[in-house]
Order: C-alpha cells, then structure tokens, then sequence
C-alpha cells in the first residue's frame, strides 16, 4: 500500500518500505499527486490539472506535461494503477491511501478522536511548486479550511469530555485548542475553566499570566476583562476555604470575548507535558474588532492585527471606540448627484461552506456579517472584511438564522431565526429576542434597524411594523405585498423593500417558509418605498414603486440618503444597478448598471457608501427519476437522470400514458417550455424538443388528459397568464386573451380535460379558480372554487378524488363534486408535532390508489406514500428521503405517471463577496 501523508507536509512511502524513484518525488509531479489524493472520490479533471499546474503553457504542451508527469507517478511508485480514470482522475484506493481522506471518514464515522489525531499539522505544510502561483493559492485555501475543521473538531471533543464528567481529559483537549489559537480570550477562558473543573486552578492562573504576557507581546495592550476578571475570581476563590472538596464551577458570563491574530507561531500552555512536543507553525484566524473597544498595532511581520475586549474597558478606550464609529457614519458619499458608478477591487470574503449568504457590511466597512451552513442550519457569522476566520455569534439560538443587519454604531446585530427576531452583540454573547419566536404562520421577517439605531422595522405577511429596540408598543407603518428585503434610508424617511418573489430569497412565501435560503426562483417583483415620515407633506404609509416588476428585482440597499443599489436580473444574469430618488420618492433618472455577470443574489453597503458586501449565488437543476415502490424506501443512488445541461427547470409534468414529459428551463437565457420522450422513467433521446419560446418566461406546463395540449402560464403585463398550446408545437392562446389581466398561476388540467384549475393569491392567502372548455381554444369566464383557501390541485384519472393545498402543510382531499364544503382534510401543519411530515406539495396517483406528498420531517425533506382506500387515507410512508447534501431538491414540483416520479435535484453555491464602490 502506497501512503500519502498532505498533513504537516507532504511524504509518500510504500508500506514495503521502498523508495520511491526520484522520478516520482520532483515537486510539480508530487503536486499532481497531492491534488488528485485530496479530491477523493469527486476527483479532478485534465483540465483542471493543466490550468493549475501549467498556467502559462499552451494546450499542448500542458497536455503532453501532464501525461509524462502521471507515467513518471506510476512507474516512479511502481504502481501501474495508481489511478483511475481517463478523463476524470482518482486515486485507486486499492493500492494507496491519503491521511487527508482518512481524516474526513473518521470524522463522518464519528471516530472523532481518531480523526483529531490523524491532523499532524497544515496542510502541506513547506510544500510549494516553483514557478507556479495558483497552486499555492488554492493550497492555501485548503489549508485554512482544514485547520478551522480540526479547531472545531477539537473544541467538539473539549465538550463531549466535559459533558461526560472527563474533566482531566476535557482540560486536555482545551490546551490543544489554546496552542492552535493561543490569543483568542475565548479559548483562552475555555482552558481556563477546564482546568479549575480538572482540580487544577493554579494552572488555570498560569495560563492567564502566559495569555496576558502574550497579547502584551503581540498587540501592545492588555487582555480581555474577561480573563482579568476569571483569573481574579479564581485567585480568590483559592484563598477562601470552600466546604465542597469538589472545585466549585465558575459560571460563565453572557458574552465571551475574542482575540485576533494572524500568521504566528502555536504555543502550548505555561506547563506542558514533559513528553510533548511543540505544535508546527498555524494559520491564525483574524475576527471583528470590539464594539466596545479597538486597539491596533502592527506587528513585526507587518500584518495588521485587531483585539477585542468585552466587560470592563477604560474610559478612554470606551470614547476612542465610539469616536471610530462615529467617524465611520459621517463620511458619506455627497447627495447631489449619483453620477456614474463603478466597481472595482472585488474581494471574496466566504467560500467555507456550501452556502453563504446574506451578507451585511458594518457600518466602517471592515467586517461582513452572514450566514452560513446548509439548509435548515443557516447559521450567523461575523468576519473581517480583509481575511481571517469566520467567527459564529449566536449558536445558541435555534432555527435558520437568515437576514443580519448591523446596528448604527456597529455594537450589535439584528437577524431573524426560528420565527422570531433576535439582537447579539456584534462579537457573540447572549441574543435578546425582541420579538419572541411563534411558530404561527404570520412569523415577522426582514428586520432593519432605524438610522439612530433606537427602533427596528420588520414585515409581517405584508404589514411593515416598528417598535423600540428595547422593547414596546408595535406601531404600522403601512403594507407592501409580498415584502423582503428591507432598507431603512439614512435620513429616516423611507424604508425601501422588494415587492414579490420571495421565493427567492427565502423560499415559499417569507411567511410559510420553514426556513432556508430560498429557491432562486425567477419570477418578476418591484422596488418600492414606504414612507415613514411626511416632512414634505406625503402621507406617512404612502408607497412609491421605484422599479416596476417587469423582471426580478431584490436587496435594495441606500449608500446615500437618495440612492439605492439592488439586484436585478433585468440585463441577464443577476447584477447590481443603481438608482437615484427624488425626495417624494419618484425615480429621478435612468437606472444604471454597475456589474456585469455576477450572479448576485443580495447586497449591503457600507455607511459611507463607498463599499458593498454581496453573495454570488449560482444553481443548476435537472430533471430525475426514480421508480414509484410504495411500501419501500429507496436510495436517491437509484435515482436515474433524465434531462441534461446547465440550466435550471421549475415545472415538469408527465403525460398520462407516461411516454413524455414537459418541463420549463432556462437552456438559453430565460426559461422556456419543452418535451422530452420517454421509456421507461429515462430520456429516450437526450435533446428536448422546445415547444414554447416566447419574449417573456414561461412555467409551469401540464399535460392535457389526452397527450394533445399542454397549459402553462406566461406574463402579460408582469401578470402570471394561463395559457395552452399544441404539445406539438405551435400558436400559444392565452385562456382569457380578452378578460381582466388578473393572476392566474399554475394552471393544471382536469380529469376529462375539460377544464383549467389555476390559483390566485388574495388577502394573504391563495384560492383556486376554474376555467371550463368550450370549444378547443375558446374557454368560459372562471368560477371561484375554494374561498379558505387552495392551490397545487391534482387529480385522479377517473376525475373522482381531487387534492389541494388550503395552507402550509394542509391538504384536502375532496370527491367529484369538488365541493369545499366537503372537502376532507387529510394532513395540516400540526402534523410538525411528529405524526406525519409537513407536505409542500402532492399529487393523487392516475389510478386514484395513492397520494404522493414531497414535504419534510423532523429529520428532512422527502416523498412520501398515503394510500387511498375507499375514502380514507392510511398511514404515511417514506418513499425517498433527500439525504444527499450535494444535490438538494429545493422545489415543490414535482410529478408521477404512477409508475415513476420524475424531480428536479439541484446544485447549488453561495459566496461571499465585496467590492468598492467609486465614482467615474
């Protein structure tokens, strides 16, 4: 077995003890080696070893030097298989192994203590290849996100000891996380703790003499309160005869605070073990400054480096600290004029997790909150604008965290979690909810902080209230629909928002989400301004659309008290434009573009204006299959795909003898309709045939009973439209072309194909409406059919059971006469107390046996099974669960020929990222 060791440098020996030839060892080649062993199981492509390792060659050559490399690898190691793939190459786990893949499977296996010892130090640490820039940037990149996973590792094994009453142990783990990170007052306060709970508190002072002496050292100023005050208190603790032989626990404070370094040698604690030996050289994180206090030096090595303080500060570090804000919030871009704007110096800020999003710039401009993790774990992050390590601030509040946005003087945040609004000082501690987490469907959303910072504004369904920060009396500002996004302008007289589609930003409806970051879905929504105050005579609540909802706009952000930055999609791709308002809100000139091809999905600006924080956001979704077997559970491994390419479909429907499926995607720029045949649950040609390509998106397409019409909706007037045409291609008729352009989405055939049901969003809650046939292309005025309530129906072939969605995880389940009266309810959002999931969408079988639900569970998201029989529903059953976090099915679409379900899986990424803002 040939082994490779990345972690605290780089080596290969066989396990026969044979060297390796020199061929093999040559430092280019061994980066080859190092990069294919990292990748796993994805992988790396040819091209992708060309670009990196050949930068400035051309393809032949890189071509020709890749492949005389790999040959040197095989022979060199004497290991004629040392890969596999032509195109694609892995490292054949047969006959070598990589300490980098052991640490991550001892960490998913949950031997975390295996794991922990597998870390010998940085990735490839030493290890560079001459000549060659971009490899040592992405090992770089690498380095620093496995040095924060054993951190965290570390700490996680800290806590586990502690809960089991392993103090002793406990205390251990702690000292390792010090010498990683031997400034951070946080771990040093952790150590601290552990070893008076391990019976040992004059180690605990030691090391609070050692930390102390070494901020001194690094920083030029004195330690945390915090430490000051532990080490105190266990001082005295020491000296007062205690009856408890046990140590006494030290309870501690609200907030911690934390230290920041850079590049800088580890050390242990002031006594370390005899037999161990010092740790090599760590990357150091860098974090926010205080809220309360900044103190900066530059160190020897020229970095800047930042230290906070929390608790008791000086009075004169406290005046500096205030007078630093204040400084940072009256520099302001002039108002006369908004000129042309351009950005430049973009910078990523956050590339750690799959997912990073909402990102909110403080107020000077040099930090970034946002969150980060997966679906369902969106967890708040603080970071130095100019590098270093992400720091968590409110782990103890459960729910996605969504939304930060920091308070005026950069004290504090703002955010959103778990259906409530929460504040926590800007460098973590104890969050104060400011609006108790409800569990009702009308949760608030899309806090924004007042200019002063002495109130805060959110939406609830449509209504934008305001309330003291500190709690009191919620007043109405006024109602927007479908609001997000909120932006509270510098001069206090408008609260900009985005209007629609707030799907896209945070799935479903803001109001009935459970969570998460959103869909990205494409629909139109508008820029509006409400007015808060009336100085120049305009009604406080009036409401100005500044950017009509022709196209998808979102994240308005003010850099000055008359201009707005947001995202819009209104040239292509997701970018940021800008515009100026005059002072009764109307839009003032043209709206500028400032990127090009970006992706944004949201932006922030700094107090001054001169810099913005934005996400990049970017995903694919193709169509998949997997065999419909009620009664098993099956592996998403099973799944088989069916459509191709880089895109994103929304809608899919399979015709009813199951030979063809029609979807919208978005191939060539906006999304359009097309059909695909089918055999057996897969593609039987790879190329779709394109049905529908109109000027405008259209979605959402349904298969008439009989295979000859499909329906869909378009926009006309930036109104969702039912429309149909032939499934072959053709004219596209509007089902009202003469009527009210009123809303009318997702339409969906009937049983016999004689009628269109379509809903309608009204009074904070949708309805379904229906549309009769007349003739082929000609169809009656429509007849409203539920009034509680109703969207997403679906039929039986027979036309003898209907289901429909009435709210949030509710579905009814009716009989022919379709009558809401007696419609039978068959799951609600009660079922989160555990007895079934919490569906988002469904559909009834073709033959009427089974109702198919995609929802989620306290475990996930997945379909499930529940079988119709004479009029009752039996018992749930999971049919496939989406436990794969490389590809998530965000959507509610989805369809069933009875025989198969057909799914879009998604791949999706989200950055961070910043750049200046100037003018030409």
């Amino acid at each position: 077995m040939i082994r490779i060791r990345l972690l605290g440098g780089l080596s290969v020996h066989r396990d026969d003890q044979r060297t390796p030839a020199s061929s093999a060892t040559q430092p280019r080649r061994l980066a080859i080696l190092a990069t294919i062993a990292h990748a796993g199981d994805r992988g790396v492509s040819r091209d992708r070893l060309h670009s990196l390792l050949w930068p400035d060659a051309d393809e032949e050559t890189a071509r020709r030097g890749l492949t005389q490399a790999l040959y040197a690898l095989r022979t060199g190691l004497d290991e004629e298989h040392l890969f596999h793939g032509v195109q694609e190459l892995r490292l054949n786990r047969d006959v070598a192994t990589c300490d980098v893949l052991e640490y991550a499977e001892a960490i998913e296996e949950g031997e975390l203590e295996r794991a922990a010892g597998l870390y010998r130090g940085p990735l490839l640490d030493g290890f560079r290849v001459p000549g060659v820039p971009d490899f040592d940037r992405r090992v770089e990149e690498q380095r620093d996100e496995l040095t924060r996973k054993q951190e965290s590792l570390i700490e996680r094994l800290a806590v586990r000891a502690t809960k089991h009453g392993e103090h002793e142990r406990a205390a251990d783990w702690w000292r390792q996380r010090a010498a990683m990170d031997p400034w951070s007052a946080r771990v040093a306060e952790s150590y601290m703790r552990a070893l008076v709970a391990a019976g040992d508190p004059p180690g605990a002072i030691r090391h609070a003499r050692v930390h102390e002496q070494l901020v001194s050292q690094e920083f030029g100023t004195e330690a945390s309160a915090g430490i000051l005050a532990l080490a105190e208190q266990i001082r005295v603790e020491m000296e007062t005869p205690a009856t408890p032989s046990a140590p006494v626990p030290i309870a501690a404070p609200d907030s911690a605070p934390v230290v920041a370094a850079a590049v800088v040698p580890s050390i242990v604690s002031a006594s370390p073990p005899a037999d161990e030996k010092p740790a090599a050289p760590l990357t150091m994180p860098v974090v926010p400054p205080a809220t309360t206090a900044i103190a900066t030096t530059t160190a020897p090595r020229s970095r800047f480096a930042l230290f906070a303080t929390t608790g008791a500060v000086s009075i004169a570090l406290a005046a500096a600290a205030l007078w630093w804000v204040r400084g940072a919030t009256s520099s302001r871009l002039d108002d006369t004029d908004l000129g042309t704007l351009r950005a430049s110096a973009p910078q990523r800020i956050a590339a750690d997790a799959p997912f990073e999003l909402d990102p909110a710039i403080s107020t000077d401009g040099r930090h970034v909150a946002y969150v980060a993790g997966d679906e369902g774990a969106m967890r708040l992050h603080v970071r130095q604008r100019d590098g270093g390590q992400a720091l968590p601030i409110a782990e103890s509040v459960a729910g996605d965290q969504r939304r930060p946005q920091w308070s005026p003087d950069g004290t504090s945040i703002v955010f959103q979690s778990g259906g409530g609004i929460w504040i926590v000082p800007a460098l973590g501690g104890s969050a104060r909810a400011v609006l108790e987490p409800t569990t009702d469907a009308a949760i608030p959303t899309s806090p924004v902080w007042s200019p002063d910072g002495s109130e805060l504004a959110w939406v609830t369904r449509d209504t934008i209230f305001r309330m003291p920060t500190r709690g009191g009396t919620r007043q109405i500002i006024g109602s927007i629909p479908d609001a997000h996004a909120l932006a509270w302008s510098p001069d206090g007289a408008w609260i900009a928002a985005a209007s629609g589609n707030v799907a896209f930003e945070s799935g479903a409806r803001a109001d009935h989400s459970r969570a998460g970051f959103g869909i990205g879905n494409l629909a139109p929504s508008a820029i509006v301004l409400l007015r808060v105050t009336s100085a120049d005579g305009t009604t406080s609540g009036t409401v100005r659309t500044v950017i009509a909802p022709t196209t998808l706009n979102a994240s308005p952000a003010w850099i000055d008290r008359q201009s707005l930055v947001f995202v819009s999609n209104r040239g292509g791709t997701r970018d940021v434009f800008g515009v100026h308002i005059n002072v009764d809100g109307s839009l003032r000139d043209t709206v500028e573009r400032i990127t090009a091809g970006l992706d944004v999905h949201s932006v922030s600006a700094s107090a001054d204006g001169r810099q913005l924080a934005y996400a990049v956001f970017r995903q694919s979704a193709n169509i998949w299959s997997l065999p419909l077997s009620p009664g098993t559970t099956a592996s998403l491994d099973a799944a088989v795909r069916v459509t191709h390419g880089t895109q994103v479909v929304e809608g899919l429907d399979v015709s009813l003898d199951g030979r063809w499926l029609a979807y919208d995607a978005d191939a060539d720029g906006q999304q359009d309709i097309f059909r695909l045949p089918l055999t057996n649950g897969a593609a039987a040609v790879r190329n779709a045939e394109r049905i529908v390509a109109s000027s405008v998106d259209d979605f959402h397409p349904s298969w008439s009973p009989d295979g000859r019409w499909i329906a869909f909706y378009t926009f006309n007037g930036n109104v969702r439209r039912a429309a149909f045409v032939p499934a072959t291609g053709g004219t596209t008729r509007l089902l009202h072309p003469t009527g009210p352009n009123i809303e009318e989405h997702s339409p969906v055939w009937s049983a016999d194909g004689g009628s269109l049901f379509y809903f309608r969003s009204e009074r904070a809650q949708t309805n379904l409406y229906r549309a009769d046939r007349v003739v082929d292309t000609l169809w009656s005025p429509e007849v409203r059919v539920t009034s509680a309530g109703g969207l997403g129906a679906s039929f039986s072939a027979d036309g003898r059971q209907m289901a429909y969605f009435s709210g949030p995880g509710t579905v009814l389940l009716t009989d022919s006469t379709l009558s809401e009266a007696r419609a039978k309810r068959i799951l609600s959002s009660a079922a989160s107390r555990g007895t079934s999931p919490i569906a988002t969408s469904g559909r009834i079988t073709p033959d009427g046996t089974g109702l198919v639900v995609k929802g989620y569970d306290a475990v996930g998201s997945g379909f499930w099974w529940y079988p119709l029989r004479s009029g009752t529903v039996g018992a749930p059953q999971l049919l496939l669960r989406f436990d794969d976090q490389r590809r998530s099915s965000p959507r509610p679409e989805f369809t069933t020929d009875g025989r198969h379900l057909y799914f879009a899986l998604s791949e999706r990424e989200a950055d961070v990222w910043a750049l200046q803002l100037e003018r030409r």
